[in-house]
């Protein structure tokens, strides 16, 4: 099955198992209960040993992070082959899964290349190192890409992650828009408006709170104001509330 990851210029492949699958000889419901149990313990080193990496919004797992999981469970992962590009500017390289006995359970592709943005202007060795990372990440994802998922992290390996994923913008504040009644609002629609979008709970201090607001007060004096607390204020008649 192919790969392409949009943004970058990795090209990946992993390959369906031929051989009998790890765990073979569980039900379901002990493959869930083991698997579940190596998620805890894996998702306790991975933390300790900061071998995750924040992405975008999404944390991923690194190699050591992926080795690890293999180990708890009796595979380990070995290079194949390395190959030179076509074109010379990178390399891509072949990894396989094993397991204590050497029966391949996975396998996967990975390559790396100068036409990345990352790797445009990094040394031949370190380009060929980071495609057998990948190489190896990839493998070990197709055969534990679960145990990871049940730890709560992300199933893609970091290596195959682009570096230049923006950071997701942080929320900005809601306008509140007050309800009009002829043209104008007036401070009580105001005022309910505002408790409605907030959901802020005035209880004993509504009085207090309402007086503040229709004097011009902006909600954050408001609550300022009501934690102090000063003495609740008269709203004169002929005073007109400014609304924010």
């Amino acid at each position: 099955m192919a790969e392409v990851i949009e943004g970058t210029a990795i090209a990946l492949r992993e390959e369906p198992l031929t051989t009998p699958q790890l765990f073979s000889a569980m039900r379901p419901a002990e493959k869930v209960a083991y698997a579940t149990e190596v998620a805890g313990v894996l998702k306790d080193v991975l933390v300790k040993r900061n071998l995750i990496k924040r992405i975008g919004q999404s944390d991923h797992v690194e190699l050591e992070g992926w080795q690890t999981c293999g180990s708890i469970v009796g595979v380990s992962v070995k290079v194949e082959w390395t190959k030179a590009l076509a074109d010379g500017k990178g390399w891509e390289s072949r990894a396989v899964v094993v397991t204590a006995n050497g029966t391949a359970v996975g396998a996967g592709e990975g390559m790396c290349s100068r036409s990345e943005s990352t790797w445009a202007k990094r040394d031949d060795f370190a380009i060929r190192a980071m495609a057998q990372t990948r190489a190896m990440s990839r493998a070990l994802r197709g055969v534990l890409a679960w145990i990871v998922v049940l730890a709560g992290y992300k199933p893609t390996p970091a290596e195959e992650m682009p570096d230049d994923i923006p950071p997701r913008p942080a929320p900005q504040p809601r306008r509140i828009e007050a309800p009009k009644r002829n043209g104008k609002a007036t401070h009580r629609q105001a005022y309910d408006a505002w408790l409605d979008a907030t959901g802020y709970d005035d209880g004993p201090d509504s009085e207090a709170l309402f007086h503040r607001w229709a004097k011009g007060k902006t909600p954050t004096q408001v609550i300022e104001e009501l934690a102090k607390p000063p003495e609740p204020e008269a709203l004169d008649g002929d005073d007109e509330p400014v609304l924010f």
